[in-house]
């Protein structure tokens, strides 16, 4: 006989909890087809994630993050582009 394991449903601010993000970022990820939702067709106001894919999504952006970000770039004199350091650019002082 197959063997059942339960599966833990988690609502939308609780998976914003867990991604640290805001409840609409959670549905953003939904269109962009990174996160399911799964609910009952005839009621879509109640809405449910399974909290190991949400968890999987969580180390996915965390591995896709840079660690240490470059500097913003900026434009500089003739249109050129310049990184900015300590607020001053074009490395002038």
């Amino acid at each position: 006989m197959a063997r059942t394991t339960e599966i833990d449903y988690i609502t939308t601010q609780q998976a914003a909890d867990v991604l640290g993000v805001d409840r609409t970022t959670v549905w953003r990820f939904v269109r962009d087809g990174k996160l399911v939702k799964y609910g009952n067709p005839g009621n879509t106001r109640i809405v449910r994630y399974r909290r190991d894919e949400v968890e999987r999504l969580l180390v996915a952006l965390n591995t896709l993050a840079p660690v240490n970000p470059t500097p913003p770039a900026t434009r500089g004199k003739g249109g050129r582009r310049t990184v900015t350091r300590k607020g001053v650019a074009n490395g002038a002082s």
